[in-house]
Order: structure tokens, then C-alpha cells, then sequence
């Protein structure tokens, strides 16, 4: 589909590409910043050493980037897969400072501990899928083939004969071979029966072959 010639044309100048891409970099990196302590502080109250805990900001929001980068290397269901890395790491950082402020990191639940133990070796394993789905952007894609062993081929049974009639002529077809041994031209029979003129002449032939024979309409036809 080609646009109209009045269309406008949109050029980005390269200042405006650099101060856009300074602004996204700049707002991601304060993001980034602004939920770090409430990741480490919830990692702490969970009962993680503090050098340790200092990691937890660098894993949830290093896990997001990632698989954003990750999005623009996929397709299909690996870019929403990776989509889904990354809305749910957001959603955990988001959550982990929203808990921090609202105050509730003093004393943490078990399956908060429990998450919190766990998320380093989930997030490893996401990170490590999507490498290899970066690397192998087809291997989603690929569905095993099952062969089975080898064996030796069964006989084929018997089959009766079967014996093949030819199917008979239509009613166009006979108006084709009328028209045509009434000395019509091809293209006037055709545009007669709505077709082309292939198809009128092999009409005629179909219903020349299937019909009984008939000399006056045999000598019509030669």
C-alpha cells in the first residue's frame, strides 16, 4: 500500500535523537536509583547480609533492562515472554519500594523471606533464558520430530478393481458443443455462457466424448 504524494515526511533531527535518547537514559537511571534502596532495604529486613543486599537492586532492575534490550532481538512469543521479564521485575521493585515507605519492612512474613531467598536463582535463570533465546531467536520455534524405528513394510491387501466411469457432460457443456456445431466462434460461446474460452472448449470436448455418437453432429463438428 503506497502512501499519497501529500503525505508528510517526518525527519528527526540528530539533536533531537540525542536529547531524546539523554532524557530516556536519564529518567530510566533515576528509576533506577529511586527503588535501589527500597529493594536493599527489604532485602535487609528479610535477613540478607547488607554486602550481599546491596546486589538485590543490581539483580531486579539489571533483570528488566535486560530483558527490554532482549525485546528488540526476539519475535513472537519470545518478545512477550520478554515483556513479561520485564513487567514483572518492574512490578517487584515498585512493590519492594512501595513496601519500604509505606513502613512494612520491619518485621517480614515468611513468604516474604522465602521470596526474597529465592529471587536471585529465578532471576538468574530468566536472565540466562533469555540469553539463550537472544542467541537462538528460532529455537522457540522448533518442534521436535518424533521417527519411529525402523521396520520391515506390511503387504498392502488386496484391493478389488475399481473401475472408473467418466463423468458425464453438463448442461453447459452441451449448450458449449451446440453453440460451437452451430457455427458460433469460441469467444462469442464463451461470453454466451459467462466463461473463457478455455473452459467453453473443453466443455464441448466433454460433451462430444460422453454423449452417444451422432453422425450429422460429427461432420457439424469437423
Amino acid at each position: 500500500m503506497s502512501l499519497p504524494d501529500d503525505t508528510p515526511t517526518v525527519t528527526v533531527s540528530p539533536l533531537a535523537r540525542v536529547t531524546t535518547t539523554v532524557a530516556c537514559l536519564t529518567v530510566t537511571l533515576a528509576a533506577v536509583a529511586a527503588t535501589a534502596h527500597g529493594v536493599y532495604s527489604v532485602a535487609v529486613a528479610s535477613g540478607v547480609p547488607v554486602p550481599v543486599a546491596w546486589l538485590y537492586p543490581l539483580i531486579t532492575d539489571g533483570l528488566a533492562l535486560t530483558a527490554y534490550a532482549a525485546t528488540r532481538r526476539l519475535n513472537d512469543s519470545g518478545r512477550r515472554y520478554a515483556w513479561l521479564v520485564v513487567v514483572v521485575a518492574a512490578a517487584l521493585s515498585g512493590v519492594a519500594q512501595a513496601a519500604f515507605l509505606a513502613g512494612g519492612v520491619a518485621a517480614t512474613p515468611v513468604g516474604l523471606r522465602f521470596g526474597v531467598g529465592a529471587w536471585p536463582a529465578l532471576a538468574g535463570v530468566t536472565a540466562a533464558h533469555l540469553l539463550y533465546l537472544t542467541a537462538h531467536p528460532a529455537a522457540a520455534a522448533v518442534t521436535p520430530v518424533l521417527t519411529a524405528p525402523a521396520t520391515e513394510p506390511l503387504p498392502a491387501p488386496a484391493r478389488p478393481a475399481v473401475t472408473v466411469t467418466p463423468v458425464g457432460a453438463s448442461a453447459r457443456d452441451r449448450e458449449a458443443l451446440r453453440l460451437r456445431n452451430g457455427d458460433m466462434s469460441w469467444p462469442d460461446i464463451a461470453a454466451r455462457l459467462g466463461c473463457d474460452k478455455r473452459t467453453a472448449m473443453r466443455g464441448a470436448d466433454r460433451a462430444r466424448n460422453t454423449e452417444p455418437a451422432d453422425p450429422a453432429r460429427a461432420l457439424a463438428a469437423v
